[in-house]
C-alpha cells in the first residue's frame, strides 16, 4: 500500500499537533511495514527528519524556487499532483486539511479533525484566521472518503457547527509518544533536575500561554494553599499572546521564587519532568482531546482537570475533576492530592489502568481498517 501524509505538524511542530502526527506515523512503521510511505511537507526540521526516517519512506518538498517561497500554495494545489504521479493509494491529511483536488485522483481520502476551538472561542483568534480554518475543514469533510474526530466532543462539533453526516465521522482517540512512562534513567533525572532547576514538589502544568489554557486561574488557586513554600509550579510551554498577563500576575502577587517557566525541551526531557512532578493540572477551558492527561497517566502522576469539554472521554473516573473557572474548588482538589497519600496511589493506578486504552497499536490498526475498507470500496 502507498500512503501519503500530510506531514508537515510531524516535521515542524514540537508540540501538539506535532507529537500527534509523529506518534502516529511512527506507530505505521512499527506495526505496518509492509506499506511505502510518503510524507508531505514545505520545510522540515533535521531533529524530526531523523525520527522519521525509514527504509519505505519518502520525505516530499517543494521542487521550485517559487514553490519553496510559496508554501501554502505548494501544500493547497501541488499535493494532488504529486499524489497522482505516486499513484497514491491513501492521501491521510493529519491536521484539518486536504490539498485541493486530492479528489480528482485515485487516491482515497481520510482527514483527521482535531478540534474546532476557533468557532468556539472566536474572540482568541483574528478574524481572517477563522475564515481560513473554517474554509480547510469544510473543504476537507466535504471532499474526504472518511473524517476521523480525535474525539466525540470533535464529533459532536462538526456535526453542530458544520451540519456534516454524523455516518461519515469515525472517532479514533490519539495516544501519546512511548518515551513517557520510560524516564527512569537515574542520571538522566538528575540531569534533567538540574538543567532546568527543577523544584523538588511540583504542580505541572504543560500547554502554551493563550487564556483557554486557564495559567492564570492555576495561579489564583495555586495563592490560596498554605504550603507555597513546599510545593511550587512549573510551567511548561511557548507562544500565545497570554504570557505578558502571567508574568504580570506573578510579579504583582509576590510568586517570582514560586514559579518556574520551561519553554523549550525535548520530548524525552518533558518525559522526565513529569516524572518528577507531584501532579499534573491540566485546567484548560476547552481542548480536542488533551495529550497531556495520557502523558501524566504513563508518569504515574494523578492529573486535576477540567469539567466538561472532552476531558471525561480521556480520563474518565482516572482523573479529578474542577470547574476551570472555580480558583478555591482547585485549591481543594489541589491540598487533596497533596495530604490523602492513598487517595493519589488510587488515582496513579486508575491512569495506568485507563493508559491501557490508549495504545498505539490499537490506533495504528483502527486507522489501518479505514484505509483498508476505503480500498476495498474501488
Amino acid at each position: 500500500m502507498k500512503i501519503g501524509f500530510d506531514a508537515k505538524r510531524a516535521l515542524l511542530n514540537h508540540s501538539g499537533l506535532g507529537n500527534f502526527s509523529r506518534t502516529l506515523i511512527k506507530s505505521f512503521y512499527k506495526y505496518y511495514p509492509e506499506n511505502n510511505y510518503y510524507l508531505f511537507t514545505p520545510k522540515l526540521q533535521e531533529a524530526y527528519l531523523g525520527e522519521l526516517s525509514y527504509a519505505n519512506t519518502e520525505i516530499i518538498t517543494p521542487n521550485s524556487f517559487l514553490e519553496k517561497r510559496f508554501h501554502s500554495y505548494w501544500r493547497s494545489y501541488k499535493i494532488a499532483s504529486t499524489s497522482k504521479n505516486l499513484s497514491l493509494d491513501i492521501y491521510h491529511g493529519l491536521s484539518h486539511e486536504l490539498p485541493v483536488g486530492i479528489e480528482r485522483t485515485s487516491a482515497k481520502t481520510c482527514v483527521t479533525i482535531h478540534d474546532l476551538i476557533f468557532e468556539r472561542f472566536p474572540d482568541h483568534y483574528p478574524y481572517i484566521d477563522r475564515i481560513s480554518y473554517r474554509k480547510k475543514i469544510q473543504y476537507a469533510c466535504t471532499i474526504a472518503d472518511s473524517i476521523i474526530a480525535i474525539s466525540q466532543q470533535t464529533k459532536n462539533d462538526l456535526i453542530d457547527f458544520y451540519k456534516i453526516d454524523k455516518e461519515k465521522i469515525q472517532v479514533i482517540y490519539q495516544g501519546c509518544d512511548m518515551l513517557f512512562g520510560q524516564a527512569n534513567d537515574e542520571k538522566k533525572t538528575f540531569l534533567v533536575k538540574h538543567k532546568f532547576n527543577l523544584p523538588d514538589h511540583f504542580i505541572l502544568h504543560v500547554g502554551s500561554f493563550n487564556k483557554r489554557k486557564n495559567h492564570l486561574k492555576l495561579l489564583e488557586a495555586y495563592q490560596l494553599l498554605s504550603n507555597k513554600n513546599e510545593l511550587k509550579i512549573v510551567f511548561v510551554g511557548s507562544g500565545g499572546s497570554e504570557e505578558n498577563a502571567i508574568r504580570k500576575f506573578i510579579h504583582t502577587h509576590d510568586l517570582i521564587q514560586h514559579v518556574l517557566f520551561i519553554q523549550k525541551a525535548s520530548n524525552e526531557e518533558l518525559s522526565y519532568i513529569y516524572k518528577q512532578a507531584s501532579m499534573l493540572v491540566y485546567n484548560s477551558l476547552f481542548e480536542g482531546f488533551g495529550i497531556p492527561i495520557l502523558e501524566a497517566f504513563a508518569s504515574d502522576i494523578p492529573v486535576i482537570t477540567s469539567i466538561g469539554s472532552c476531558f471525561n472521554e480521556v480520563g474518565a473516573d482516572a482523573c479529578m475533576y474542577v470547574d476551570p473557572m472555580d480558583a478555591s474548588a482547585l485549591t481543594k482538589q489541589i491540598n487533596l492530592l497533596i495530604e490523602d497519600k492513598e487517595l493519589r496511589e488510587m488515582q496513579i493506578k486508575k491512569g495506568q489502568k485507563r493508559l491501557t486504552l490508549f495504545n498505539n497499536d490499537s490506533i495504528a490498526q483502527q486507522y489501518m481498517s479505514i484505509y483498508q475498507s476505503l480500498l476495498s470500496q474501488k
